[in-house]
């Protein structure tokens, strides 16, 4: 019985062994048909790199002077002298209001002012005269007054004493009120200089007065006149001709001065930004040019808003001012602040980074392999590399590339 089922035994093994056989040499076939991926390799070569601090976000350019130009008075425009692009002096003439009203009272004031003069010449000449004049009355009576009373009064004792007769004593009572009449007139004349005085301060205040009322038609009239307030390119342009205006209504834009980036750098970064070190600016309005600038200001306050990480603004001006580089556009910044030549690097956008570990992989026998670096000084192109790679080997740095892992098999585009 045993030995009758025995062939059937070794017959169900042989089929079994098969099936695995298969089931392996079907997966080897197509894991060995699976196409590779194409991938795009950077050889690890010796060369210079520069250590840069980038900022965390695009930078203004912006002018030293750049102010909207507003008027200070209310008007019509009149007159308009320049337009959008046209290079002005300081002092020159922009636009212009009607000056019609501002000219009559400009007119008028310089009137009063000339009549208030004149009356102030007429006061001070009435107060000389009298001033002249009833100083030496005054004096001179006075004194003769006194005399006349202390006579008036010897005489009356000697009266008194039958030493003089009635006659001189009427005649001493003469002469007494005779001076204190003039000693009266005198003391009438002080009182009359005093009031002149006093017309004389308050003709100098009218002339006071006039003078301001003046000088504020004289600045209303000249406000009807825009100038440049400093050498610069006229940037926008609002008003029109006819329209009517008010204070602080914009008329122009105007820039000048040398133009710089404003930029903003992270606080980790700033203790390494120093005044004096190059720059180098990049536009997207002038992508195939770099230009190169230096750092200028720091600023010495941290940036604390909460929506934003913790940044310094930092200025940077151009080396070589060019007309092209315009108020407004925008820049990216690198601050170079070392160097090293003859090192090992490779681009920087093959670098991974995982739980603080740095990364690349790398290309060996058309298999991806995981490699763990240490790197150096580093840029938006280029990384020192002082572990992990060695010279003349091959790092992927199309690290977007589907199914690109550790094992894979790929191709070199």
């Amino acid at each position: 019985m045993n030995k009758r089922w025995e062939p059937s035994k070794r017959k169900m093994r042989f089929i079994w062994i098969s099936a695995i056989v298969f089931i392996v040499l079907f997966i080897l076939y197509f894991a060995l048909r699976r196409e590779k991926i194409t991938v795009d390799v950077a050889e690890v070569k010796k060369g210079d790199v520069e250590y840069t601090i980038t900022a965390t976000t695009k930078g203004t350019i912006q002018a030293d002077n750049a102010v909207v130009i507003t008027p200070m008075v209310a008007g019509e425009v009149s007159r308009i002298l320049v337009d959008i692009g046209d290079r002005v002096s300081r002092g020159d003439l922009l636009m212009m209001f009607d000056r019609k009203e501002a000219e009559s009272q400009y007119y008028l004031a310089l009137a009063n002012l000339k009549n208030a003069r004149v009356q102030l010449e007429k006061a001070e000449a009435a107060g000389i005269i009298r001033d002249a004049v009833s100083d030496a009355d005054y004096e001179k009576a006075k004194a003769a007054f006194e005399k006349a009373e202390g006579d008036w009064k010897k005489f009356l004792e000697l009266h008194t004493s039958g030493i003089i007769s009635d006659q001189q004593l009427e005649q001493a009572k003469l002469e007494y009120r005779v001076a204190k009449t003039a000693y009266e007139a005198a003391l009438a004349g002080l009182k009359q200089k005093e009031v002149a005085e006093q017309e004389i301060k308050a003709a100098r205040a009218l002339v006071e007065q006039m003078e301001a009322a003046f000088e504020t038609a004289k600045i209303n009239l000249d406000r009807t006149e825009i100038k440049a307030p400093f050498d610069g390119v006229i940037g926008e342009r609002f008003a029109q001709l006819g329209q009517k205006v008010n204070p602080n209504t914009p008329l122009f834009t105007l820039v000048g001065g040398d133009v710089y980036v404003r930029a903003s750098f992270d606080e980790v970064d700033v203790a390494n930004i120093r005044p004096g070190q190059k720059v180098r600016i990049r536009m997207d309005s002038f992508p195939d040019e770099d230009f190169k600038g230096e750092v200028h200001e720091i600023s010495p306050i941290v940036s604390m808003d909460k929506l934003e990480s913790r940044t310094s603004i930092v200025k940077i001006r151009f080396l070589n001012n060019n007309e092209r580089i315009r108020h407004g556009m925008s820049a990216d910044a690198e601050i170079l602040v070392d160097s090293k030549k003859d090192i090992l690097f490779i681009p920087t956008d093959s670098i991974m980074i995982k739980k603080g570990q740095q990364y690349v992989y790398v290309l060996e026998k058309n298999k991806v392999v995981k490699r763990e670096i240490e790197a150096g000084i580093s840029n938006w192109d280029r990384t020192e590399i002082t572990r992990g790679i060695k010279l003349g080997e091959k790092v992927i740095t199309s690290l977007d590339v589907e199914n690109l892992q550790e094992g894979a098999r790929v191709k070199i585009k």
